[in-house]
């Protein structure tokens, strides 16, 4: 095994275990918050982030450097859908006037 893929398996695996991290902290902070609004945005941040850390472990795993231009290709679709599309809903939301104060209509 060559240095390269020994330092690019420890960037690899930083990076999933980092995912993990934010995983678990945007679970929480989407319980925790107010309205739908604030954990609609947090949600979609923590989403966008953590597949960009999976994918950029899976980029620099050693074992699959042949499909890399595969997994950027993915990156750059994640990067323009995933914010349009969380716009899209609190757009809607708030079209069909969704109270902003975290009280729901009964």
């Amino acid at each position: 095994m060559s240095i390269f893929q020994t330092i690019s398996g420890f960037i690899s695996a930083a990076m999933l275990v980092a995912s993990w991290f934010f995983l678990f902290v945007g679970a929480v902070a989407v319980i925790r918050l107010p309205n739908m609004y604030s954990r609609m945005l947090t949600s979609s941040v923590v989403d966008t982030v953590t597949m960009l850390l999976i994918l950029g472990g899976l980029l620099f795993y050693p074992e699959i450097l042949a499909s890399n231009f595969k997994i950027a290709i993915l990156i750059i679709f994640l990067l323009i859908t995933t914010p349009m599309t969380s716009h899209l809903i609190a757009r809607s939301a708030r079209k069909c006037n969704l109270p902003l104060d975290g009280g729901c209509r009964r």
